[in-house]
């Protein structure tokens, strides 16, 4: 049995590679069985029968279907860091199970990490962890290859420097030094994770790179080439060339330094950072915010589990600053008005700045999809300007927020409203990769993002749980923002929605005066609202949703 990520990897890789084998291997040939009568089986494409009776099964890991019913002496997986969650648990575990009663089983795992301690990873460092030792053609001192002992500018660029005579070897060493080289296990490694059996590591586990290869296209200085590139593309704030050369030339998990700390660990020492503006209290709002955005995540609906709406709130300063405010859920059923009522107060609701100045949300931005699509945007059309229904959309290019399209309303039981209003589709791709942007900023500034005490450490954990994975697309590989296993985005989610709905009060305004014109208005309302003798005038009702 082998195991592919999805269907079309499993259909190619019978294709293109199975077919191929057998017809260019001739201690191969004469064994793929061929099926000329219509309606018999001994060879599809994902199931090869072979005239000595074995079995090719090739199955894609995005269905548990195909792990049902069999059994296989060997079981090998292709790319397990690319899986999908399935409702059946992990596909390993059920691939492994289908040799369980065979007494010569064996289980082949190969791939490339994506990032650290991703499945690939994982089974690595569950095994012995071998690495390739080469000798050095000048002094003779074995040695696993490293991408830092390679010369990477100059004219030496290209060549490696032993790490015992710092010697320079050429490519063309290399053929000599793979004949005369051997595999061992490293000393100082992390073995805590290793599978045991009688004190011996059951698991064998190798770690090859491109630097090993013959391949043309592997040359060392076509490696360098390679990183240079990924290198100007990071210093302009594109890192998906970096993960990629480190995850397939490098065969190694992708994780930049900053990008590393958007966890809640990380997340939560910025939070205590008082002395760059974080760490106010749940209850103030910073006298840099000029306007405040809500972003509400629809959870379930019709009765479902852990039915409720997830508001986040965001204040926003000059240069897009950002203060996170406040994260708070709303129980009840999204398809019932009641509960989507709850929100009105939310609006009226007074913000208190550090200096006095009272502020109320601007507008915000609700989740259309889900089970309570039609009765959110039945609820936002009476609420023109102050809310309104946003989707994301997975479609490559797509900008952070599109223009708002004209949609139909069609809740049960009543009459269809002919594009009824007007719903803001928010780019998937995009407003992730500006969101992990804006968190990488680590100076208070433009773009920056403060949070105080009411980013709860479930809030942190929530905001930024996405990794960049490949995915199989117009016959190449791309890497695209996808949730792991486990992980919840709520926060992540309120507060792209959140952020789409200031581009659309920018929209109000005159960017280039916006900041100005809004910081004049809170000013005014501040004066007005103290009266003679510097006693304030009477306030209205505050509806006070953080107790």
């Amino acid at each position: 049995m082998i195991v592919q990520p999805v269907q079309n990897d499993a259909e190619e890789y019978s294709k293109e590679d199975i077919s191929d084998l057998f017809r260019d291997s001739p201690c191969l040939q004469g064994l793929l069985a061929e099926s000329k009568a219509r309606g018999t089986a001994t060879n599809t494409i994902l199931l090869k029968k072979l005239t000595n009776g074995g079995l090719i099964d090739i199955v894609s890991a995005a269905s548990g279907k195909g792990f049902r019913r069999k059994e296989r002496t060997v079981v090998i997986f292709e790319e397990p860091s690319a899986y999908d969650a399935i409702d059946e648990g992990d596909q390993i575990k059920l691939g492994m199970n289908r040799s369980a009663t065979t007494w010569n089983r064996k289980t082949i795992i190969g791939g490339t990490p994506i990032y650290p301690d991703d499945k690939t990873h994982q089974w690595f460092k569950k095994g012995d962890q071998q690495y390739r030792y080469l000798p050095c053609p000048h002094c003779g001192e074995y040695q696993v290859l490293r991408w830092e002992q390679m010369r990477k500018e100059g004219e030496d660029a290209g060549k490696y420097e032993c790490e015992n005579c710092h010697e320079l070897i050429g490519y063309a060493r290399l053929r000599w030094m793979d004949e005369h080289g051997g595999w061992a296990c490293p000393l100082g490694l992390d073995r805590s994770q290793q599978i045991l059996k009688d004190g011996y590591p059951r698991v064998r586990s190798r770690h090859i790179w491109a630097a090993y290869s013959y391949h043309a296209g592997a040359e060392w200085g076509n490696l360098v080439s390679e990183y240079q590139e990924a290198l100007e593309m990071m210093r302009k704030g594109d890192t998906d060339s970096m993960q990629t050369f480190h995850n397939t030339v490098l065969g190694v998990p992708w994780e930049d330094t900053i990008t590393g700390k958007l966890n809640v660990e990380g997340l939560s020492q910025r939070r205590q950072d008082a002395g760059v503006g974080n760490g106010y209290p749940a209850d103030v709002v910073p006298n840099g915010v000029l306007v405040l955005t809500a972003g509400v995540d629809v959870q379930g609906g019709g009765g479902a589990m852990a039915e409720r709406l997830v508001v986040t709130i965001w204040g926003w300063g000059r240069g897009e600053e950002g203060w996170h405010v406040g994260h708070f859920e709303i129980d009840g059923d999204p398809q019932q008005v009641e509960t989507l009522n709850q929100l009105d107060a939310v609006l009226e609701t007074k913000w208190k700045r550090e200096d006095g100045a009272e502020l109320q949300i601007a507008l915000g931005g609700i989740d259309d999809g889900g089970y309570a699509t039609h009765e959110v945007r039945d609820w936002c059309r009476t609420r023109v300007g102050r809310w309104v229904p946003m989707k994301g959309s997975e479609s490559k290019g797509k900008p952070l927020i599109g223009k708002g399209v004209p949609v139909n309303i069609n809740r049960k039981n009543q009459s269809v409203i002919k594009k009824g209003v007007l719903m803001y589709p928010v780019g998937y791709e995009t407003s992730i990769q500006h969101l992990q942007g804006r968190l990488r900023q680590e100076k208070p500034g433009p773009g920056y993002l403060h949070f105080g005490e009411a980013a709860t450490d479930q809030f942190l954990a929530e905001l930024f749980p996405w990794k960049k994975m490949p995915k199989k697309g117009a016959g190449k590989r791309e890497y695209k923002w996808d949730k792991p296993t486990g992980s919840r985005d709520e926060a992540g989610d309120c507060t792209r929605m959140a952020y789409a709905a200031l581009q659309l009060v920018a929209r109000r305004y005159s960017r280039a005066t916006m900041w100005d014109q809004l910081e004049r208005l809170i000013e005014a309302q501040r004066l007005s609202s103290v009266g003679l003798g510097g006693k304030r005038r009477p306030r209205r009702r505050v509806f006070d949703l953080q107790s």
